[in-house]
């Protein structure tokens, strides 16, 4: 097959080998959502046994001697896009069927080297661009903190945390904290300080319905923040946000304290305070035990450790 002339601009390469080659078109399609950045991205023989695409080998062939694809230096089976403006250029072409089909390239690869952090990572983004579910935000929470920040793989976790932002604010919110969190070690210390601050602004908005559920959040929020503060040497920012997180765990003290008396010392439902009566939550699963036992599990999680740090430094 004829080579086409390589200083020819992406985007005519593109137009011309695609208008003689509809075949490819698919399967370029696919390639483009692969995140070449990653070693063993993009692997050939994955690609030829996962994806039901007539004439795949050939094609796959076709798209070398046109210089589309070409070999990475460092391994012998694996391929990138000759230049990465055709790869983005093919991008904005693709929907929700594409990344279907990147899924069933990293199955097969999963049976080819096993399980791997990077490409666990690459599948979550494509499940999180099909349908970003509320239940995908803790396999989220969960890769953010495995992950060593200063992999590359934090730009890709970045995009999923996007695609998060639509969803309900009670998930949005440990999004941008899990977020901010990585954004701060990485040394991104304006953009981890607007996110701390949007999540915290959604936990106190969350708050004036559930108060004493997201009490715990909005201080343990103030900690961070402070934390980034004392880091940026923002003393004084960093002295009011502690005692604000301190003021919010006196509280959650308080509270813990106060139910735990009227749980106790009363049986009949008149004895317990007002504040605290179950028809304060609207949603069934808050019921009355389940708040306590969460109190009970975030304040083992956070006080102590806390308020001795704020106590030593601040008081």
């Amino acid at each position: 097959m004829k080579k086409w002339i390589k200083i020819k601009p992406p985007k005519k390469i593109i137009e011309e080998f695609l208008s003689v080659n509809p075949e490819a078109a698919e399967l370029l399609k696919i390639l483009s959502l692969i995140n070449i950045e990653l070693d063993t991205n993009i692997d050939r023989q994955s690609i030829e046994e996962s994806l039901n695409l007539p004439n795949t080998k050939e094609t796959f062939i076709e798209l070398l001697d046109a210089g589309i694809i070409t070999q990475k230096e460092s391994h012998q089976e694996m391929y990138k896009f000759s230049h990465r403006q055709i790869q983005d250029a093919l991008k904005v072409q693709t929907d929700q069927k594409y990344h279907e089909r990147v899924l069933q390239y990293y199955e097969r690869k999963r049976k080819k080297y096993g399980v791997n952090m990077n490409d666990d990572i690459e599948i979550l983004f494509h499940r999180v661009k099909i349908n970003p579910t509320e239940d995908l935000v803790n396999e989220f929470l969960i890769l953010v903190n495995k992950i060593d920040p200063f992999n590359q793989e934090y730009k890709r976790l970045i995009e999923i945390a996007e695609e998060f932002y639509l969803l309900d604010d009670k998930y949005k919110a440990p999004v941008l904290i899990a977020l901010a969190n990585l954004l701060s070690v990485i040394g991104k210390s304006e953009d981890a300080e607007k996110k701390y601050l949007d999540a915290l602004d959604i936990y106190k908005n969350l708050a004036n319905q559930y108060y004493r559920v997201y009490l715990p959040y909005i201080a343990a929020t103030q900690n961070n923040l402070g934390t980034l503060y004392i880091d940026l040497k923002r003393f004084e920012e960093a002295e009011k946000i502690y005692k604000d997180a301190l003021k919010a765990y006196k509280m959650l003290e308080k509270q813990y304290y106060e139910m735990h008396i009227a749980h106790v010392d009363s049986v009949q439902e008149d004895l317990i305070t007002p504040y605290f009566k179950l028809n304060d939550f609207k949603e069934p699963e808050n019921s009355y035990p389940n708040v306590l036992k969460d109190y009970k599990e975030l304040l083992n999680q956070y006080y102590d450790l806390i308020i001795a740090s704020l106590q030593k430094n601040y008081l």
